[in-house]
């Protein structure tokens, strides 16, 4: 899969994800959350191929050592120039805000999808800020993500569109409240996808022969710090929530 076709895949799940937003009805809501979540499994595959590449690319473009310390990203924006934006949650959101155009033009980010991320950093800023920031961590939590995703949407114990524990499982266990959390969870998911789109395309393209070495952007470097911070954020979240059985990662010192 080329870095036309992640994109075009992530703008389908976007486009679900808004159909079932609308749906008139439950079976209607129920069946695009279903295609979203499939799309979502696939191109978190896909992006788990290469996620090692991603994340030292991304680490290597600012002042991490990728093979250092896993440290919190609020100790590491301390001392890191390019990352003062992280330093308070109002900063951070006045970037993201200021940062509107660039998105929408050069990353093709819809004005909904970039509201939505707002919301997230919003409602999550203490949370991601504790993430630890190195590579073999951020592997563990790309590699939790594909376990949510890539599981039948409902079943026993629970599942992506009913929970982990259910009162009735099968379509008919999923509640407006729940399709809206999974509806958040696909937003999230796309959005880290698209922050690291230019990474996947560097990646990509480094493997043509006839390759010509693409330039990173400082403008985008740390809307793609945010991105492995959310996924990060997220993973821990859907464990906390008992979302996914509890994974045994190894501590990095």
């Amino acid at each position: 899969m080329n870095e036309s076709q992640i994109r075009t895949f992530l703008s389908e799940i976007d486009d679900l994800v808004s159909n079932a937003q609308v749906a008139v009805n439950q079976d209607e809501r129920v069946k695009y959350l279903q295609k979203a979540l499939a799309k979502a499994c696939r191109y978190l595959k896909e992006l788990n191929r290469r996620i090692p590449q991603v994340v030292n690319a991304v680490l290597t473009e600012g002042h991490f050592d990728p093979s250092g310390r896993a440290l919190p990203l609020r100790d590491i924006v301390r001392d890191d120039p390019q990352l003062e934006v992280f330093r308070e949650k109002k900063i951070l959101l006045d970037f993201l805000y200021s940062s509107q155009d660039l998105l929408m033009q050069q990353m093709h980010f819809s004005a909904d999808k970039i509201k939505a991320i707002i919301k997230e950093v919003e409602q999550t800023y203490d949370q991601f800020m504790q993430e630890k920031i190195a590579v073999n961590p951020l592997i563990a939590q790309f590699e939790k993500l594909q376990l949510f995703f890539c599981r039948p949407p409902w079943g026993g114990p629970g599942g992506s569109l009913v929970g982990p524990e259910p009162d009735q499982d099968g379509p008919s266990g999923v509640t407006k409240s729940r399709s809206e959390t999974v509806c958040r969870y696909l937003t999230t998911a796309t959005a880290v996808g698209g922050f690291l789109l230019p990474i996947i395309e560097r990646i990509i393209h480094s493997m043509s022969a006839e390759s010509e070495p693409i330039a990173g952007d400082e403008k985008t470097y740390p809307h793609r710090v945010l991105a492995l911070a959310l996924t990060s954020g997220l993973a821990h979240y859907l464990e906390s929530k008992q979302e996914l059985k509890p994974v045994k990662v190894p501590e990095y010192a």
